[in-house]
């Protein structure tokens, strides 16, 4: 595995891996050791292993029976499945709580607006991983087109089918980020 650039700052170890892993950088399937990322990375093991357990949490890396970790399988599917169940947690807070998203002027405000008002710890936390790990990454995607989806979302805001445009948002998402693991 080629050697992961780091910047330096609080979960920059767990942000690098993970954007490693979203782009294709690291590749599915890839064994994920703290020894050799720590030396990749520059870094004690000590980070490594706490930026192992977010991403385990994060769904981005798998347990072996070993119990080393390794890549998760990510395909088109894998990122559908993350941002339906994220369409569905934020349409149920926006349908009930839609006042609080009107002055909202930045896309991952919304986002995080969302996972705030869920009541349900559990399901809010859900709601953070894919805000944070995958909406955010999406995003910062080369391609991706910032005023596009906060057009739709604005549109969510003021009760435009709402089930269909978060629907439409997402599926762009994912394909922005299918282009970038291409590349």
């Amino acid at each position: 595995m080629k050697a992961v650039r780091l910047p330096k700052k609080p979960d920059s170890v767990v942000n690098a891996l993970r954007d490693a892993i979203l782009s294709g950088e690291i590749e599915c399937g890839a064994e994920l050791t703290q020894t050799g990322l720590a030396e990749s990375l520059g870094v004690s093991r000590m980070p490594v292993r706490e930026a192992l357990l977010a991403l385990e949490y994060q769904g981005l890396a798998e347990r072996l029976s070993n119990q080393h970790l390794r890549v998760a399988e990510i395909d088109r599917s894998f990122f559908e499945d993350a941002f339906a169940l994220g369409a569905e947690l934020e349409r149920r807070i926006i349908e009930s709580r839609r006042s609080d998203f009107r002055e909202l002027a930045e896309e991952m405000d919304f986002h995080r607006t969302a996972y705030r008002l869920t009541e349900n710890r559990f399901l809010s936390r859900i709601l953070e991983t894919v805000a944070e790990t995958y909406i955010a990454y999406a995003v910062r995607c080369p391609g991706y087109d910032t005023e596009a989806g906060l057009s739709d979302l604005q549109r969510v805001c003021v009760g435009n089918d709402t089930k269909t445009v978060l629907k439409a948002y997402f599926d762009r998402l994912t394909d922005v980020i299918m282009e970038a693991r291409k590349k």
